[in-house]
């Protein structure tokens, strides 16, 4: 009767949450066709395209093709940015054009533009990055064939344009949680592509070259502001205001950048091994440079496939490091390039430095569903007093986890499924409460053993 029980509210929960099943962990998802740009806080959602048709996937709903757009970034509720060719914008000589928007509720939305009229397809606004609450968008607009300058929308304020230091050219690529920071390239008087961010003024971000060259991208920023990753003279790189900008892998002789970041510093991009295929790799601060498949083998990860031949791309990571997405091809014979997704069975413990919190915020437990533990973060923007307490679903007291005075920023605690006895608790929904002064705020996770 009890595991009918059990049954019974799992399968509620993961209604509630729009899926039945749980996925897989530590096995490679094969997505379809095409490349994966972007995935959601949360890695649940990733988005790609595959030729001028893009689309976006999840578990529980699998792939759902969104027509002719690009899409290159998603959020938690299923907000997608990117551009799509919108049949009410066309030039002089009747063309369609691929515009900048965000599809939601089903459709794609224009964000506009700054130019009178269209000139050419080409010579619109590009999307690439959304921040974590859906109010930031970031890209860049085209003005003419050699002029393209980044920019940040927002709802209220439209567009921000974010300069050009000088050069012909600059581009918005990332943004973190909400909004306050950009990051992507400009150019010197020399056209030389830099590393910047924008907080709101731009800032380069320095050179890993020797001797000096401004030669760098800024691909993208941890949702909590920390990290900065991409490629600067053909190397890897992650920034930190503390440290500025460190070589990923300073013993490789090949041209390598960074793709995207998460909170805790886990680190997904590409290795070029070749003049036919590259690889993906993961950083962590615990195990360095790790390509792929070396990655893959130390956390057992399998392939579930096996004529996957390579792993060509790591592109987009999840903001606690637990999910990975990317793309590659399935067969030596390179029959199909193909997107994937994986799940790994716990994130890496990381150090992480306190991030600058502006309210109290807490997030969702990661991993959820769990078996057998799962981390609860939150922020705190002052150091206060804080209860942290896991409760039954009939509000009865499971475990405390933290009831003590903490500094401000971002804190992480992990519960190992058992009461404050030290036992283990059943299977089940649970509730998670965070309690500070004037704030107090509930959660659910599931714990399936």
């Amino acid at each position: 009767m009890r595991n009918l029980f059990n049954l019974i509210l799992i399968s509620l929960f993961y209604l509630g949450q729009g899926y039945l099943f749980a996925q897989p962990v530590n096995e490679v998802i094969y997505i379809g066709p095409g490349g994966a740009e972007g995935i959601s806080d949360n890695g649940k959602i990733v988005v790609g395209s595959f030729g001028d048709k893009g689309y976006y996937w999840t578990y529980g709903t699998g792939r759902v093709e969104l027509g002719w757009c690009h899409p290159y970034d998603v959020t938690n509720d299923t907000m997608i940015v990117g551009d799509f060719l919108d049949p009410t914008v066309t030039t002089p000589e009747g063309d369609t054009c691929f515009v900048a928007g965000y599809w939601k509720d089903g459709q794609w939305h224009n964000i506009g533009s700054l130019l009178a009229e269209p000139f050419h397809p080409d010579w619109y606004t590009d999307a690439f990055g959304v921040s974590s609450d859906g109010s930031t968008i970031v890209g860049m607009q085209w003005w003419d064939y050699s002029h393209v300058e980044a920019y940040k929308w927002t709802q209220a304020d439209s567009f921000t344009m974010l300069g050009m230091n000088g050069g012909q050219g600059s581009k918005a690529l990332g943004v973190n949680a909400d909004g306050s920071i950009v990051v992507g390239w400009d150019e010197n008087s020399n056209f030389e592509r830099r590393a910047v961010m924008w907080n709101p003024d731009s800032f380069y971000l320095g050179t890993l070259a020797n001797p000096p060259s401004e030669l760098g991208e800024a691909h993208d920023i941890s949702p909590n502001g920390l990290y900065i990753v991409g490629g600067s003279d053909g190397r890897a790189f992650v920034w930190t205001e503390t440290g500025g900008m460190v070589d990923l892998n300073p013993t490789g002789n090949q041209n390598d950048y960074a793709d995207d970041v998460s909170d805790n510093k886990v680190i997904v991009g590409t290795y070029e091994t070749s003049t036919i295929h590259n690889d993906g790799f993961v950083y962590t601060d615990e195990n360095g440079f790790e390509l792929i498949e070396d990655f893959f083998a130390r956390n057992n990860v399998t392939y579930g496939n096996p004529d996957w031949a390579y792993f060509d791309y790591c592109q987009a990571i999840s903001r606690d490091g637990t999910v990975i997405a990317g793309s590659g091809y399935r067969t030596t014979t390179e029959a199909a390039y193909e997107s994937w997704v994986v799940y790994l069975d716990t994130p890496s413990e990381l150090p992480s430095e306190s991030a600058v919190a502006t309210d109290f915020k807490l997030e969702q437990n990661y991993p959820n569903p769990f078996n057998p533990s799962t981390t609860i973060a939150f922020s705190l923007p002052v150091a206060a007093p804080v209860k942290l307490v896991v409760y039954d679903l009939q509000g009865r007291k499971v475990r405390t986890l933290l009831n003590e005075s903490l500094p401000a920023g971002a804190q992480q605690v992990k519960w190992d499924a058992n009461d404050d006895f030290g036992r283990p608790v059943a299977s089940g929904v649970y509730l998670y409460t965070l309690d500070s002064e004037n704030f107090s705020q509930t959660k659910k996770m599931l714990l399936v053993r």
